[in-house]
Parts: structure tokens; C-alpha cells; sequence
């Protein structure tokens, strides 16, 4: 055994703990509110239609869950 070589194991453990050490101090990072603006469903059909029905349902849905403004818009 090479007595000018180190072991890698003691030298792991370091940089290991190191990393800990830095990244348990950083600040968590936030996410920005999502949605922050209306949901919008665009259905490509007139209103009345079955598009319009299931896009009125899924709004509700969204609205509830989300608690976020939900549009339809009919093209």
C-alpha cells in the first residue's frame, strides 16, 4: 500500500457532510400561486351544446377545488 495516498472513504465523508451542511441552510423556494388568473375553456361549438355542457361541469369542478374563476368561451 502506497503510503502517499489517501483514504477515499474519510475524503467522502466530507465532501458528504459538506453538501449536508450547505443545502440545510439554503432558504426553500416558493412556487408562485397557480393560477393566478381565470381558467378559461374554450369550446369550439355554439353554446347549448354538449361541448358547453361538459365544459360548464368541469368549471364547477375546477371552481370548487381550485377555488379560481373558471370562463367558458364558446367559438
Amino acid at each position: 500500500m502506497n503510503a502517499s495516498r489517501r483514504p477515499i472513504r474519510p475524503l467522502a465523508a466530507a465532501l458528504f457532510a459538506a453538501i449536508v451542511a450547505a443545502t440545510s441552510f439554503a432558504p426553500p423556494a416558493t412556487a408562485q400561486d397557480y393560477p393566478n388568473r381565470a381558467i378559461r375553456i374554450v369550446a369550439p361549438y355554439p353554446p347549448g351544446g354538449q361541448a358547453d355542457v361538459i365544459g360548464r361541469l368541469l368549471c364547477q369542478q375546477f371552481q370548487a377545488q381550485l377555488g379560481q374563476q373558471c370562463l367558458i368561451e364558446n367559438r
